[in-house]
């Protein structure tokens, strides 16, 4: 619903099991951290690993995808020197997904059409804050869409460096290092296609296939991620779009802010008719009021934005429309599905339902009370808590 290619859930079939696993404290403690600004990583030190014993009802998803091929199934017979097994599985990959794209044993192409899907996920997937959480081999797609949601989550106050999954302490599959995770499963992937390529047509095409796995992923990756910063910020100009995007990605990391409801209410405000408003008029998205030097930030920042989009004279309500088909209003907050978890533990399913009706529709207003409700910055109890804001 987000508009981000990903497999999706069929349904969710209880058991009778209960099923035990470690994790985390009694979330007490966490809340008390009053989500002060470096606790989660103060947190993540403290707390990691879980140990406290649960006890859950056990339960069954039932996921659907147009295939479930992932980069480490070529990987695995690459390693094993298994070349029928390899080309077989390619070939396979190419009948499934690449059907009418790509030719039968043009095993170029079909890389080619791998790298191009997977930049452009990733790009997709720094528009709306989402993080994978752990992006090896076996958990990235050769369709080009989201798989395997272990420890994943949606940024909600901005970092640059902020991943949910405690087992990364070098932060490699974080916010910002997600392109270039990409970039390194498309390089190692690469090994696996070179020897197919070997063994099926000579290495002819070595060239091309080292190509695509280093400036192809670049190009792809930058020119949907360029288009992404343009759409969400409303303007025309590539030029103008960019600069204006580093000044704001640098202000937000010197500030507490949310991801989603920053931009989402830069689209609501008009063109004024000269200057821009200052930081107020973005209240709803700061966790703490920017103050003194960052206040004036903003403000100045404010005052070269309106007067882009005042340059490029584009109608403003049709500028806001876009604006808001580019960023949700509504985004899978784990907060939000802790809540509704923890009353259909009670038996009670309304908000599991509420939640349903909701994220299905990511991008429209949806009235006053899912607003109150769902379109806000973290509450403060839920900041830097174990199990919501970080986990294993």
């Amino acid at each position: 619903h987000l508009g981000v290619p990903t497999t999706r859930a069929l349904c969710v079939i209880g058991t009778d099991s209960r099923i035990r696993r470690a994790w985390y404290p009694d979330t007490a403690q966490g809340r008390a951290s009053g989500g002060e600004a470096g606790a989660a990583s103060q947190d993540l030190r403290e707390i990691y690993p879980p140990q406290m014993p649960k006890e859950e009802p056990g339960a069954v998803m039932c996921r659907v995808a147009p295939s479930f091929l992932r980069f480490a199934h070529l990987e695995l017979f690459w390693k094993r020197g298994d070349e029928a097994s390899l080309r077989a599985m390619a070939d396979h990959l190419i009948r499934r997904e690449f059907a009418g794209e790509v030719e039968e044993g043009d095993y170029a192409a079909m890389f080619e059409a791998v790298v191009r899907r997977q930049a452009a996920l990733v790009a997709q997937w720094l528009r709306v804050g989402y993080v994978q959480g752990n992006m090896n081999s076996d958990n990235t797609a050769l369709g080009g869409f989201t798989i395997d949601l272990g420890p994943f989550g949606m940024m909600e106050e901005y970092d640059p460096l902020w991943t949910p999954f405690t087992s990364d302490g070098e932060r490699k599959f974080s916010y910002s290092q997600q392109p270039q995770a990409g970039a390194v499963n498309v390089r190692v992937l690469s090994e696996a296609v070179l020897a197919l390529d070997a063994f099926a047509n000579g290495g002819r095409n070595a060239e091309r296939i080292r190509g695509a796995a280093q400036q192809l992923y670049v190009d792809a990756f930058f020119e949907r991620h360029r288009e992404a910063c343009r759409a969400k910020l409303g303007l025309q100009e590539h030029g103008p779009a960019k600069e204006l995007w580093d000044g704001l990605m640098g202000l937000m990391g010197k500030s507490r802010v949310d991801w989603t409801v920053l931009f989402r209410e830069l689209c609501g405000l008009e063109a004024p008719a000269q200057g821009g408003p200052g930081p107020d008029c973005l209240a709803k998205a700061f966790l703490e009021a920017p103050k003194g030097k960052v206040a004036e930030a903003w403000s100045d920042w404010l005052s070269r934005y309106f007067a882009q989009v005042r340059s490029e004279g584009a109608d403003d309500a049709e500028r806001r429309r876009g604006m808001r088909a580019a960023n949700p209003k509504f985004i899978m907050r784990n907060w939000m599905m802790t809540e509704a978890y923890e009353m259909a533990e009670r038996g009670d399913y309304k908000r599991v339902d509420e939640l349903l009706l909701l994220l299905r529709n990511p991008y429209d207003e949806q009235g006053e009370e899912a607003s109150e409700r769902y379109y806000r910055v973290t509450p403060p109890e839920y900041r830097a808590l174990p199990g919501v804001s970080f986990m294993s």
